[in-house]
């Protein structure tokens, strides 16, 4: 298992393939499996690297305080240790909160851009109460049951009723998951700091917003789409949170329709 050590962890990484390096950032509180269909579709064309942030996956939590700005920076640790000099970077919820600050610490080393599932601005009074909860409850008694319904959240009700579905949340819901529950809450700690509404629209990379029309950061998602210049908007029809999971066949299509006029560009 490649890893590489960062601002005081050690970080685990999945790669495979060869071409433009796509590096993929997952949300809470999932790991980088969630990318596995993107991973399964990607590897023929292009060197996909899916991430596991601190204290989640097979990464260690590490030493050092947390902060959005600390994860762009484990990023970047992981661009010089793969020799990358420019990619592709996709986030998710948190990861897609990474990937902005990523664009705006190093817009140098990105070819495009893919966010899905998130947002610009995490102190607003709805995600202030929200993210506050979520470190009450992933630090409490009730953390077991509480991550079970999280993870639920992530989906729409007629994908948790499908096989599939259970297969995902039984992958989950293990003992080796369960002991991250406080590295959970450091992360939602460093969520309640995010706020780029005021620098995002100085990005100038290629983006793509993907975002399932049945999530609740749907609007978030596409307020970013409204304030970056020449950024493409595509709403998922039925989808929740976890679109990239939930929906495969229709993120990988808009996924490699922007992949494929980024590597004619690069």
């Amino acid at each position: 298992m490649p890893k590489f050590r960062s601002n005081g962890a050690e970080l685990y990484y999945a790669v495979d393939g060869e071409g433009l390096p796509i590096v993929l950032l997952h949300c809470l509180p999932m790991d980088h499996r969630i990318w596995m269909n993107q991973f399964f579709e990607l590897t023929s064309k292009y060197k996909v690297i899916g991430l596991d942030f601190r204290g989640l996956g097979h990464s260690e939590e590490g030493s050092t305080p947390c902060s959005i700005a600390t994860l762009s920076d484990d990023v970047n640790n992981l661009f010089e240790v793969e020799g990358i000099s420019k990619a592709v970077v996709a986030g998710i919820s948190l990861g897609g909160q990474v990937a902005q600050q990523f664009a705006l610490d190093h817009p140098e080393k990105l070819a495009g851009v893919v966010l899905s599932g998130t947002n610009c601005n995490c102190t607003t009074e709805r995600l202030q109460k929200q993210f506050t909860e979520r470190v009450a409850k992933y630090r409490s008694s009730e953390a077991e049951s509480y991550y079970a319904g999280h993870l639920e959240g992530l989906f729409s009700p007629e994908f948790l009723a499908s096989p599939r579905a259970k297969s995902v949340m039984k992958s989950y819901i293990s003992a080796g998951t369960r002991k991250k529950f406080d590295s959970i809450a450091n992360l939602f700690l460093a969520l309640l700091q995010f706020n780029v509404e005021n620098q995002i629209g100085r990005v100038r990379t290629p983006l793509l917003v993907i975002a399932g029309d049945k999530d609740r950061a749907f609007q978030d998602s596409k307020n970013i789409a409204d304030r970056v210049s020449g950024s493409t908007f595509f709403p998922v029809s039925g989808a929740g949170h976890a679109v990239c999971m939930e929906t495969p066949t229709e993120f990988n299509q808009a996924f490699a329709s922007f992949l494929a006029k980024i590597s004619y560009q690069v």
